[in-house]
This record gives structure tokens, C-alpha cells and sequence, in this order.
């Protein structure tokens, strides 16, 4: 059975195929055809990454460019929709046959770096498009931006000194991550709800230092969430209050997932989400790095994704760190602990 077959019967691939409402007679006249390199396969009409599943029409790709994230190397996208997708390459030496394959398929791609292209494309998509529009299939680096389509940088303002200086509004504290703890003395608790996905996320830090990776923070206490919930007149589940008891949120390379601490949390309960059916909702984290936000459904307390207004409901946080460790891990390391893990799951599926 093909990559492309055993992607078909994944749990993800739903949404990577109405994410670009993908032609699937085309997908499939591709896929006899695809022409594999690293991570993922290239067919006339559309890409297909693995690694994340990710299936992107060739035609609708406006520029790439290769960044470094997490430790690994990834071809930043940049989408007809506005919004950008992150590939990751496994082989570095790739990347030139990648980029070759894909201009030969779309003409007008734009590729390669360049600074104030990215900071019109974060400032102004429309203009953007106007202007790589003027310059099909050319070197980033090569494109002049109008310094008048780009946002005014702010001037800086010499400090006064503090005596001269009288406090007329509430200071504002910058935002500093949790003190961080020792993975190596890290003792996870049988009574978190996910404990056993934490504990392998431990094992593989451990053992794959250059590969995986996990961040854990020093815990809040059980007062500093009875405060958060009244200050801000919300309900966190029995799950989460477990999980900041144990760490004030984590990162864990799985799934590039990311849960916000508590103080991080609150700050974006006042940002206002473009989509319209997240009103009830509050951001506790997000993942994938292109954007997958994860939030608490503060009507159901189920954990859902919202992935530029695709949702996805899992239930709970240890539902959605399960399909994770699934997607992302499996196959990624020879490894009896993950094996065992993976195991098991088939087992509960069965």
C-alpha cells in the first residue's frame, strides 16, 4: 500500500481535503503519477505532505521560503487564501529539487527570502498580491517593495528619567514565561488525566534530545485558579485544573502543540477571533504552527481546534494529545515505549 493510500485511511485527511476543496479526481489522477521527494509527494495538480497531512493545490501556492522552527527545517507557504501552511523537510539537501519541481508546475511562485515582502504580507495581503502579481516566478530577493505599502516603524523615544516621570496610566507588565522545570526530576502525576501521554512525551525528550522536545513549567496553585476563573468569570474543565496543578502549560514537539500558561491565557481572553463562532469560546493554546489554535468551549467544556474556522471537537485534552502521538509520532522512532503506546491504542480502537 502507498504513503498516499495509508493517508487516505487517516483520521486527518478530512480536513486536508476540504481544507482547499480538493478535486479528488485530480488528486487521485495525480497520485498514479506522484513523484516522491523527502516528506512528501508532487504530482501536476497538487502536494501532498505526510508529515502533517497537508494537501495543497500546486496552482494556489503564491510563495515559499525555508525557515527554521522548532529546531527543524520547514517550507514556509503562502496560500490563496491568505494564509500560510508549514511543511517540514526532513533532508535539507531537498530542497533545491523541491523548489525545481514546484516551479516547473505553477510559473508564477514566487520563491526564496525577503524581509519586507514578508512584512507587506503580514501588513497588507491585497497589496502583496498586486505586487508578486507584477513578478511571476522570480526570486523573492529581487522583488522592491514600496516602502510606502509598509507599516511606519515606531519611533523610539529616549526614556525620561524616572524621577522627571509621573505615572499618569496603570503600568503594563510585559508577558515572561513560566520559570521552566527540569524534565529530568519531572514526576508526573497518575492522577492527570494524561498521564501516560506525558510520560511518554518525557520518554522520548529524553532519549531523542535532538528530535523531540518538551517544555514543562513550574505549576500554579489551586488558589491562583480559583482567582483566574472568578477574575475573569469563566470555568476551567477538572482536567485542566489537573494539568496547571502539575505545569503551567507545555510545549511538546508532537503536533508542534503548544498550551498556554495561565497569565498567557488570560491575555488572549481579550482578543476578539475572526471567527464568528468562537465568541464562547477561550484560547488555551494552539499547534501545527500555521495558525490551528486550540481553545476550551466554555458552554460544553470540550476542547476543540479551529483551524482558520475548520473545527475540530475532541471531547478533551487528552483526546486530542492521543490523536497527535498518532498522527505525528508513529513511525517517527524506533522506539519500544511509543511502539507500546501505539499499540495499545490500536487495541481500544478495536
Amino acid at each position: 500500500m502507498t504513503r498516499y493510500e495509508n493517508m487516505l485511511q487517516t483520521c486527518d485527511v478530512e480536513k486536508a481535503l476540504k481544507r482547499y476543496n480538493t478535486d479528488k479526481a485530480k488528486l487521485d489522477a495525480d497520485a498514479v503519477n506522484f513523484q516522491p521527494i523527502d516528506n512528501m509527494d508532487i504530482g501536476e495538480h497538487y502536494l501532498v505532505s505526510y508529515d502533517m497531512t497537508k494537501i495543497l493545490p500546486i496552482a494556489e501556492m503564491l510563495w515559499i521560503r525555508f525557515i527554521e522552527m522548532w529546531g527543524r527545517k520547514a517550507m514556509w507557504t503562502f496560500v490563496s487564501d491568505g494564509y500560510s501552511q508549514i511543511l517540514f523537510i526532513e533532508d535539507e539537501n531537498n530542497i533545491d529539487t523541491i523548489v525545481k519541481m514546484l516551479r516547473e508546475r505553477n510559473r508564477k511562485l514566487i520563491y526564496g527570502s525577503n524581509d519586507d515582502l514578508r512584512e507587506l504580507v503580514n501588513n497588507d495581503v491585497e497589496q502583496f498580491c498586486k505586487l508578486i502579481a507584477q513578478h511571476p516566478g522570480e526570486d523573492a530577493a529581487n522583488i522592491k517593495v514600496d516602502p510606502s505599502l509598509l507599516p511606519v516603524p515606531e519611533e523610539e523615544v529616549p526614556e525620561a528619567p524616572v524621577e522627571n516621570v509621573q505615572n499618569t496610566e496603570e503600568d503594563v507588565t510585559p508577558y515572561t514565561s513560566p520559570e521552566e522545570m527540569d524534565i529530568d526530576t519531572v514526576a508526573v502525576p497518575e492522577d492527570l488525566d494524561f498521564s501516560e501521554e506525558m510520560k511518554l512525551f518525557l520518554h522520548l525528550a529524553k532519549t531523542y534530545p535532538d528530535d523531540a522536545f518538551l517544555t514543562l513549567y513550574k505549576p500554579v496553585s489551586a488558589s491562583s485558579i480559583d482567582e483566574f476563573e472568578a477574575r475573569n468569570n469563566v470555568k476551567l474543565t477538572d482536567e485542566l485544573k489537573r494539568l496547571f496543578w502539575f505545569t503551567d502549560g507545555f510545549e511538546v514537539s508532537a503536533g508542534s502543540t503548544s498550551i498556554y500558561s495561565l497569565e498567557l491565557i488570560e491575555h488572549y481572553l481579550s482578543v476578539e477571533w475572526e471567527w464568528g463562532d468562537t465568541k464562547n469560546y477561550m484560547c488555551i493554546g494552539d499547534m501545527i504552527g500555521d495558525g490551528e489554535m486550540i481553545f476550551l468551549d466554555l458552554d460544553s467544556g470540550n476542547i476543540i481546534t479551529n483551524d482558520h474556522g475548520e473545527e475540530t471537537d475532541y471531547g478533551d485534552l487528552t483526546t486530542l494529545l492521543f490523536e497527535n502521538i498518532s498522527i505525528f509520532l508513529d513511525g517517527e522512532y524506533d522506539d519500544e515505549e511509543l511502539d507500546e503506546y501505539l499499540g495499545k491504542s490500536e487495541e481500544m480502537d478495536e
